[in-house]
């Protein structure tokens, strides 16, 4: 039952390592005045998600929401791919908000709820891990490939890894069939 949860973290976490360290420096290659401009719609977007939006995993259920906010990060990386003004980048930066806002805690709902009690805290080491582990490999990758093609490729690729993450991860929990966690 932990590995779609583990999955989609790694899927989540790479293009999320991949917008924060690139993100500015596109737009600002790109021309955009303001480039940290870009945040703002991002955080005010994970801001609104989780203030005024925080009882939707609950009604839904968590697994329900992992798709929609990959799915809503991918999107925003093609907006980043190709933005070219300050509008784009600026709704690339607040659909990777609503897809960080949602996407971190259901994933961390997943972990909680899939773990037995008392491998809690393994559980959620290794999820923090996952995104360190991601960082410290997509950040190298996706940075050549921004250096040695541009940051169009570099965002496009970004954007294909969550997509193929996510049907990969679809079918993952399907197989695992969401139980609740079995004591090992």
């Amino acid at each position: 039952a932990l590995l779609p949860g583990g999955l989609a973290t790694a899927v989540f976490s790479g293009p999320v390592a991949v917008f924060l360290s690139f993100a500015t420096v596109a737009a600002e290659q790109r021309g955009m005045a303001n480039a940290g401009a870009v945040w703002l719609t991002y955080v005010g977007g994970a801001a609104f998600v989780r203030l005024f939006g925080g009882r939707l995993p609950d009604r839904l259920g968590p697994s329900n929401l992992v798709a929609p906010s990959i799915a809503a990060y991918a999107l925003g990386m093609l907006i980043l791919a190709r933005a070219e003004a300050p509008p784009a980048f600026l709704l690339a930066g607040l659909l990777g908000g609503l897809g960080h806002g949602y996407g971190f805690p259901v994933l961390v709902s997943q972990v909680v709820t899939r773990t037995p009690e008392r491998l809690r805290g393994t559980a959620m080491a290794v999820f923090t891990g996952l995104f360190d582990l991601t960082a410290l490999t997509f950040n190298p990758s996706f940075g050549l490939v921004a250096a040695w093609i541009d940051f169009e490729a570099a965002f496009t690729v970004a954007a294909g890894t969550c997509v193929l993450g996510l049907a990969v991860w679809a079918l993952l929990e399907h197989r695992s069939g969401a139980s609740p966690p079995v004591d090992c």
